[in-house]
């Protein structure tokens, strides 16, 4: 079981989303709640459940978003079955992830207050962390921005803290996307240098055609030449294709 957990992290973090479903598949046909619960005390987490919410990710990158959602609405009932709570910290981070990828702003106070009280109940500092984090993103599209920004630093400094600095890629491009729907552009372009810098030092890929995309509507906020632009987003497009991310992919092509 863990060879598998191991094996979707690794291939989705480098960008091999195909792979990463077919490996949760096999992953979600040997796990059995029932006999392998007790594993979730060893490892720290539910494995069925965070292979569940990988290959959900996953599918949502590869195009197929109701898949997706459907799948990570399993993984979340099963981690509320486990009774483990550190594994539904788990998956209510994912969560408030999956609602950021498909647009749901519905679902993402419920999942952002849920998370919040359980990281402070059990003094779960990395999951307290992505707490303050969303709540940052929330302030600044909020329209108080320089204490949203705050918040979102602070949420990046405790889990740089952690000595966990797996997801940055990810946090960063939300940060540059919360700068750029706010005109904060010298400040997303700052996010952006860094989760390139993060992805370049980890090979953690998934995000990579979001970092050129976010780059190029930056760039052209800040006036710069088109031609610059083109080549971000064109750059976006290709990797984009090479992972087989058709939602990052019809991102960067609008």
């Amino acid at each position: 079981a863990i060879s598998f957990y191991t094996t979707v992290w690794s291939l989705f973090n480098i960008g091999e989303l195909t792979q990463t479903v077919e490996h949760a598949k096999e992953m979600n046909a040997l796990y059995d709640p029932e006999k392998h619960g007790f594993l979730a005390y060893m490892f720290g987490l539910d494995l069925g459940v965070v292979n569940r919410c990988f290959g959900a990710w996953a599918l949502w990158f590869l195009g197929y978003p109701d898949q997706a959602q459907e799948e990570y609405d399993l993984a979340m009932w099963h981690a509320t079955k486990s009774g483990h709570p550190h594994t539904i910290a788990f998956a209510l981070t994912g969560a408030c992830e999956m609602d950021w990828f498909v647009g749901d702003k519905k679902a993402a106070k419920p999942h952002l207050e849920e998370l919040t009280k359980i990281s402070n109940e059990k003094g779960f500092i990395y999951w307290q962390a992505h707490a303050v984090f969303y709540q940052g993103e929330k302030t600044i599209l909020d329209g108080k921005i320089e204490e949203g920004i705050a918040q979102m630093q602070q949420g990046l400094a405790m889990i740089k803290a952690t000595g966990m600095q797996t997801c940055f890629t990810r946090l960063l491009a939300r940060m540059a996307e919360a700068c750029l729907k706010t005109g904060q552009i010298e400040e997303g372009l700052k996010a952006i240098h860094e989760a390139g810098e993060f992805r370049e030092k980890y090979d953690e890929r998934y995000m990579e055609p979001e970092h050129y995309r976010l780059k190029g509507e930056l760039l052209l906020k800040k006036g710069e030449s088109e031609d610059q632009v083109m080549k971000l987003f064109e750059q976006a497009v290709q990797v984009s294709k090479q992972q087989k991310s058709k939602s990052l992919e019809l991102r960067a092509k609008m």
